[in-house]
């Protein structure tokens, strides 16, 4: 996964990092032997001063700033259901 992942940002197939770390040893060696294309990592300079950035809008949805796993907000609302089911049928 993680050398898919930087193949993608590199422009690269995800065989040649694996190749280039397991010669190197090294995943930034790999970074740096398959940033040369038009498609890569670029660095860019952050003012401290201005603090965070907020995100552009609508962001939230694809990558938000918690990860969110519905599965207790699911079974919570079943138990809620079943709840108002079971106490209706008891009156």
């Amino acid at each position: 996964m993680r050398d898919d992942l930087i193949a993608e940002h590199l422009g690269a197939q995800p065989a040649e990092v694996t190749r280039i770390i397991a010669e190197t040893g090294s995943m930034l060696a790999a970074i740096e032997q398959l940033n040369v294309g038009p498609r890569g990592l670029r660095s860019f300079d952050v003012d401290a001063e201005k603090g965070e950035t907020g995100s552009l809008v609508g962001t939230g949805i694809i990558d938000p700033k918690q990860p969110f796993w519905p599965i207790p907000e699911i079974k919570a609302g079943f138990r809620r259901l079943f709840a108002r089911f079971s106490h209706h049928r008891l009156l």
